[in-house]
């Protein structure tokens, strides 16, 4: 059995940087019905192979038991679904797939890339999204918690990062950007002349900005991603060919939190301003996901009532009634947080 590679091979010298996906984009329905999945049954669940970086585009999707010992070691995706204006045709057991979000396209493209001929399991294929797939969402959503928990790592994908872009170039200076914070007197806030004693780039730097295009990101306020965040023992949080580390982007919050009010975000005075509360929130969402992780907690908090995610839903990003479908369902099984 392959294992699962630790870090982001290299691109070969020349080697294109087109779609490693060889699907066309077409309009329309998404799978209704149409596509032959078998049948689940027991303790069954479905995982999805990716093809190999320089073979034929040829997926296979098959049953196994979760808790089976011939079982593969499998990843585990987090995601947005983002647009669902179009469809990607994957072939898929020799039969046409169409992919319900672009978003997922593009994960796959670079999950090719990261780890040719792993297993994978994500919603949109491995749960059947049809109209006949209701029962089967029914009984698979309540799992979730343990596929995510018995994965061998959760990949995070965060979406692409355009080359060239200040979200690109902000990135690896991260890192480096951090040591310096430690040293930094967090009391005096962003302050520009403070900032430049300690060798710290400018308030309205492009680093900043870059890095409040990170926390602005959508992933960081959904309300499913936070089981999904936590329940793996391993994670790994993707932003194109970008692999960012958990601990920085942890303590990256943990820094700009305990600043003064607002204190740590002054960059966004300019051109990400309107981002605050998404900002805010996504601070809030990164320290609760590394309190929960350092205590291993298994399920969303059960104080949480569906009608607390639902009237939260500004903040905590319920904009897809699936979501609430997959809420409703877990927290039906969950303990009640008043006493009787």
């Amino acid at each position: 059995m392959s294992q699962i590679p630790p870090a982001l091979p290299p691109r070969r010298s020349g080697q294109s940087q087109t779609s490693p996906i060889q699907s066309s984009t077409v309009s329309g329905s998404p799978n209704d019905d149409v596509f032959p999945y078998e049948k689940l049954s027991g303790d069954a669940f479905r995982l999805l192979k990716l093809p190999n970086r320089n073979g034929p585009r040829l997926y296979e999707l098959k049953n196994y038991e979760l808790y089976a010992t011939s079982t593969p070691r499998y990843l585990a995706l987090s995601y947005t679904w983002g647009s669902q204006e179009s469809y990607a045709k994957l072939n898929i057991n020799w039969k046409e797939f169409k992919l319900p979000t672009k978003n997922l396209e593009i994960a796959l493209e670079y999950l090719i890339d990261r780890y040719p001929g792993e297993y994978l399991w994500t919603d949109a294929i491995c749960i059947n999204q049809g109209e006949k797939g209701k029962e089967e969402k029914a009984s698979q959503i309540p799992r979730m918690k343990e596929i995510y928990t018995s994965t061998a790592k959760c990949v995070v994908w965060l979406g692409e990062c355009l080359r060239g872009s200040r979200l690109d170039r902000a990135l690896p200076q991260l890192p480096a950007l951090l040591q310096r914070l430690q040293i930094y007197p967090l009391h005096l806030g962003f302050n520009e002349a403070s900032f430049r004693q300690y060798g710290i780039p400018a308030p309205d730097s492009d680093l900043w900005e870059g890095l409040g295009d990170l926390l602005a990101n959508e992933w960081f306020t959904r309300v499913w991603t936070f089981q999904e965040s936590v329940l793996p023992e391993t994670l790994e949080i993707l932003c194109g060919t970008h692999v960012i580390s958990t601990d920085d982007i942890a303590q990256l919050a943990r820094i700009l939190s305990a600043m003064p009010e607002n204190g740590g975000l002054q960059f966004m005075a300019d051109t990400v301003w309107k981002r605050l509360a998404t900002i805010k929130a996504c601070l809030i969402r990164i320290n609760s996901v590394a309190a929960a992780r350092r205590q291993r907690s298994a399920l969303i908090p059960t104080q949480y009532t569906l009608l607390d995610l639902i009237t939260q839903g500004t903040t905590w990003g319920v904009h897809d009634p699936c979501e609430y479908y997959k809420i409703s369902i877990l927290t039906s099984s969950l303990p009640s947080s008043s006493s009787d």
